[in-house]
């Protein structure tokens, strides 16, 4: 099995479309602290160098990753409240696995295949649940589902996940894509605030990261 992690959500996270642009077309603007650069090249280099890792099993090059990913993200974080009393971080986890031999052997560290929205929200922690969405890609079977809230009594934080699972007697895939603010000193009320307000930019972002990553899969996979 292989697993790559990127950022650091919560323990929500370890728990149980771009159009194509080249990375010169990517241009940051002004007025953005350098930080903030900084964090959303980290990301989308870190997202890129998994899906490039996973394109080299395949003869075919791999499409524009870097450029579209950076263009998510940017939308993301950059717009966010300007002020210094809250943190904010974006989190990537994908695990994959497949046999040659035509059937995996047993782990209990995958996650299984929920049937509806209410299964997923008691896996997670009885989060609410913004989507879920049975899925049938590539001979795979599982879903998606989309969670927002805050965790137990934790005061602070607030956080927005999403979480695909896709089987097959062969292959497995699972991608852990979402958002976290935490504010000491304002609250999870305001946190709430700073990640619904970008709600639209990280379904974007969680959409287009979750497409390139399955596309990259079902490729390596067919090899």
């Amino acid at each position: 099995m292989r697993g790559w992690l990127v950022g650091g959500l919560s323990a929500l996270m370890l728990m149980g479309a771009a159009g194509a642009a080249s990375a010169q077309d990517v241009v940051d603007p002004l007025g953005i602290p350098d930080q903030v650069h900084e964090t959303v090249e980290d990301l989308a280099l870190q997202i890129d160098g998994y899906l490039q890792e996973l394109w080299e099993a395949s003869p075919d090059p791999a499409p524009p990753i870097l450029a579209p990913v950076k263009v998510l993200l940017q939308d993301v974080f950059y717009g966010l409240p300007d002020t210094e009393d809250y943190a904010f971080t974006v989190s990537f986890r994908a695990t994959h696995e497949s046999s040659s031999s035509g059937v995996l052997q047993e782990d209990p560290e995958r996650l299984e295949v929920l049937d509806d929205a209410a299964a997923c929200s008691e896996a997670r922690e009885g989060l609410p649940v913004l989507r879920f969405e049975r899925l049938s890609i590539g001979g795979m079977t599982g879903y998606q589902c989309v969670v927002a809230g805050f965790i137990g009594d934790d005061l602070y934080s607030w956080v927005f996940a999403s979480f695909v699972v896709l089987r097959s007697a062969d292959r497995y895939l699972d991608i852990r894509t979402g958002a976290a603010a935490s504010s000491e000193t304002r609250g999870r009320d305001y946190a709430e605030e700073v990640v619904m307000g970008k709600s639209e930019e990280l379904m974007a972002l969680i959409d287009g990261v979750n497409a390139l990553t399955i596309e990259a899969f079902l490729v390596a996979s067919s090899r």
